[in-house]
C-alpha cells in the first residue's frame, strides 16, 4: 500500500505544475475582476435561479445592471485571486477559506451551492480565456476548486453543527427556566412552612440514586469497551478514517496525505 519514491515525486511535480498552470491562466484574466464576477453570477443565476434569493439585490428590477451585484462579483473574484496566490502556501490559505465559510454561514449558504458556483466559475474562465482554456488548464482549475470546496464545505458543516447544538442547548435552558418558574409558582401557592412528605423525599432520593447508577453503568461500559480498542489503536484509527472518506470523499482534501495513492499491481 506504500507509494514508491518515484511515484511520490511525480505526484509532487504534477501538483506543482498544476499550480503554475492555474497561476499563468489567472494572470491572463485577473485584470478584469468586475467582468469576471459579473459573468460568473449571471451564470450562477442561469444554472440555479433560486440562488438569487440569497443576495441582497434579489428584488432589483434589472439584476444584470445591479451595482450590488457588480460589487459582490469583484469581491468573489478577489477571493479567487487570493486563493490562487495562496496555493504556494496551503497552511496559510486554509484559515482564510475557513473564515470565508464562517461569513457565508450567516447567509443560508449550503454545501450543495458549491458545485453550482464551481460550474459557473469554470464556464466563466473558459469564456474569458478562450483558446487558452486547454484540457490541462481545465483540469488544474478543477483541482483548485475541489480543494477550495474540500476546505470550505466541512468548515461550513462544522459551524452549522455547533449552531444547532447551541440552539438546542439554549432552547433546553429556556424550557428548564420556564419550568422552574412554574414550579416556584405552584410551590408558593401550596401550604408554606410544611415539611415535605417523608415518602416524597424517599421517592426523590431513589430517583436520584437511579439516575446516578445509570450514569456510572454507562461510564463502566465505555471504559470496558475501550480496553478492546486500546491495544490496537492504529488499526481502529485507520478504519475510522477510511470510513470518514467513504462517507465524504472530499474530506480527504483536508489532509497532507491526500495526494498519495495506492499503487496498482504493475507499478
Amino acid at each position: 500500500g506504500e507509494v514508491a519514491p518515484g511515484d511520490r515525486h511525480r505526484r509532487v511535480v504534477d501538483i506543482d505544475r498544476q499550480r503554475r498552470v492555474v497561476e499563468a491562466s489567472w494572470a491572463l484574466v485577473e485584470h478584469d475582476l468586475q467582468g469576471l464576477g459579473h459573468a460568473m453570477f449571471l451564470e450562477i443565476f442561469r444554472i440555479a435561479p433560486e440562488a438569487l434569493k440569497l443576495f441582497s439585490f434579489k428584488d432589483g428590477e434589472n439584476i444584470a445592471d445591479s451595482p450590488a451585484l457588480q460589487t459582490h462579483g469583484v469581491l468573489v473574484m478577489t477571493t479567487v485571486g487570493e486563493a490562487v496566490a495562496g496555493l504556494k502556501d496551503m497552511p496559510s490559505l486554509v484559515p482564510i477559506l475557513k473564515e470565508l465559510a464562517r461569513r457565508h454561514s450567516n447567509f443560508d449558504v449550503l454545501p450543495e451551492h458549491f458545485p453550482i458556483v464551481g460550474r459557473a466559475l469554470m464556464t466563466t474562465l473558459e469564456t474569458g480565456l478562450g483558446d487558452a482554456w486547454t484540457p490541462e488548464v481545465a483540469m488544474a482549475w478543477n483541482v483548485v476548486w475541489e480543494t477550495i470546496e474540500g476546505i470550505m464545505v466541512p468548515a461550513l458543516l462544522e459551524l452549522r453543527f455547533f449552531e444547532e447544538v447551541k440552539g438546542d442547548k439554549d432552547t433546553k435552558e429556556d424550557e428548564e427556566s420556564r419550568a422552574d418558574v412554574e414550579a416556584s409558582k405552584v410551590e408558593s401557592k401550596g401550604t408554606k412552612g410544611e415539611d415535605e412528605d417523608p415518602e416524597s423525599k424517599v421517592a426523590k432520593g431513589t430517583e436520584d440514586d437511579g439516575a446516578k447508577g445509570e450514569e456510572d453503568e454507562s461510564h463502566r461500559l465505555v471504559r470496558e469497551s475501550w480496553i478492546h480498542v486500546a491495544d490496537d489503536v492504529e488499526v481502529y484509527g485507520l478504519h475510522f478514517f477510511l470510513k470518514i472518506f467513504e462517507m465524504e470523499p472530499k474530506l480527504l482534501n483536508l489532509f497532507s496525505f491526500r495526494y498519495l495513492r495506492r499503487r496498482s499491481g504493475g507499478e
